[in-house]
């Protein structure tokens, strides 16, 4: 009986060392090509922005200016700042 008893006790520390040890998932690793194409994937070339601003002194890409010399009299002057943000 006693022999049964040591051998039922052998195969479960058996079969619980061999669960826990084969039951944990490994760290996933990637390789060197699996690499390279993620990064080949995130290194998008972008078509370059062409920017339209107006010609002429004002519109688009010219910053407006205020110029105050007396308290009646105000001057509006656009000047060129080449951003899309800026509108005169």
């Amino acid at each position: 009986m006693r022999k049964k008893i040591m051998a039922a006790a052998a195969v479960a520390a058996v079969g619980i060392s061999a669960y826990l040890g084969f039951g944990q998932k490994a760290e996933p690793t990637l390789t060197e090509l699996q690499l390279a194409n993620a990064e080949a994937l995130t290194d998008i070339e972008l078509d370059p922005v062409e920017v339209f601003c107006n010609t002429g002194g004002h519109g688009r890409c010219w910053k407006l200016i205020l110029l105050i010399e007396e308290p009646p009299a105000v001057f509006r002057e656009c000047d060129f700042s080449g951003s899309q943000m800026d509108f005169c």
